[in-house]
């Protein structure tokens, strides 16, 4: 692949989570083929949003919108250039994510094409959501939408286009925001940068990320555990078998132990990072080891409840893949693979092995934010094609 760049651009990235937001400004380098032959990160921050503590709804998501205007504020006094655009990733809370079937039969075999699919898809795009008891009670808007895989006559198949069949089945990732809330983080960038915004859904980019940069991974359950709550996505034959969540995430673990020893929650992270380090005493280490593994417990109950229901369908991958903080990243890694039953709560007859999906990806050891890196990484590919 030659390497010589025939076109830039500066893409601004914000990533809104569950306890912190980020943003920052990257300039991507593409040769005369249309491929990524430089991510480079040019500026970035993030900013917690409650610094660990609880607070009601109301009050968190102002507190997020606050978070976000200074964010969105910083990265505009660095970004001196001509930006050609802006992306928007979010996760839970603020985003939702299900897999979604069209289904297409008829009674003479036909050829799929790329226009049949795409006809499907819009059909059932354009639907609206009020008829889906998931989004009954609430306000929501398409943000992202992805095919995932298409079957004929009952196959998967990898080449699905031109294929001749009588029935197909195409699986789709959907996520969507509420339309409250999209207005509400919408009109910060309109305020501050006079230009539209698109949204990505965390959800898709982490399955999208193991599948392109690390194709010879087909198996494996990918764990965001980097704030509130854990997203989980179960990959098997390189596709998505499960989603889902679990309501604890390394912030939860640390506020047990901020609760178990009654100081402030940048003490008790700090004390991870120190304990992790083997920077105590030896006494003082002794009795937090015991803490910890008290709150890491709290964790591995629902993450062992999770494990069973989706094991329902056949057993599980004993590949995880984890993003999180970078800061405690070999910490959680180190408290996962020391749990004696974790490979019986995963229901695999495999060993249980994990990776970081910083690792994978080259650009991220050359960023000061690792999950900023992962989407660039992802919007770099989409904006080649």
């Amino acid at each position: 692949m030659t390497k010589k760049i025939t076109k830039t651009e500066h893409i601004i990235i914000f990533d809104i989570d569950s306890s912190s937001i980020g943003g920052g400004l990257f300039r991507f380098a593409y040769n005369a083929n249309g491929d990524v032959v430089e991510t480079a990160e040019l500026y970035s921050l993030r900013k917690k949003i409650t610094k660990g503590n609880e607070y009601s709804f109301e009050k968190f998501f102002n507190q997020t919108l606050k978070t976000f205007n200074d964010v969105a504020d910083a990265v505009h006094l660095q970004s001196l250039i001509t930006i050609d655009a802006i992306y928007c990733n979010v996760g839970i809370p603020w985003m939702s994510a299900q897999k979604r079937t069209t289904e297409y039969r008829k009674k003479n075999k036909f050829i799929l094409t790329q226009e049949l699919i795409d006809e499907l898809t819009e059909k059932e795009r354009t639907t609206s959501f009020k008829k889906n008891s998931n989004y009954t009670h609430h306000d929501v808007e398409l943000i992202d939408r992805h095919v995932l895989s298409v079957y004929g006559n009952g196959y998967r198949l990898r080449r699905p286009i031109g294929t001749e069949m009588s029935d197909a089945k195409i699986h789709t990732l959907t996520s969507v925001m509420s339309i409250a809330t999209k207005k509400a983080f919408s009109r910060i960038i309109e305020k501050i940068f006079h230009r539209e915004v698109m949204y990505l859904s965390n959800t898709f980019i982490s399955y999208k990320t193991l599948r392109t940069q690390s194709p010879d991974i087909n198996d494996a359950i990918i764990l965001d555990i980097s704030s509130e709550v854990t997203e989980i996505v179960v990959m098997r034959d390189d596709g998505m078998q499960h989603l889902g969540s679990i309501p604890v995430g390394v912030h939860g673990i640390v506020r047990h132990l901020r609760d178990e020893m009654n100081i402030s929650y940048e003490k008790a992270y700090t004390l991870v990072q120190l304990h992790h380090k083997e920077s105590l005493d030896t006494e003082y280490t002794e009795k937090i080891a015991k803490l910890l593994r008290s709150a890491f417990l709290v964790w591995f109950k629902a993450f062992f409840n999770i494990c069973d229901e989706y094991s329902k369908n056949g057993s599980l991958p004993s590949m995880l893949i984890m993003r999180s903080d970078k800061n405690i990243s070999t910490w959680l890694e180190f408290m996962i693979l020391q749990e004696e039953t974790l490979q019986e709560h995963m229901h695999t007859t495999n060993p249980v092995t994990l990776r970081h999906m910083e690792s994978i990806i080259p650009a991220v050891n050359e960023s000061s934010d690792s999950e900023l890196a992962i989407i660039a990484t992802h919007v770099a590919q989409k904006s080649s094609k």
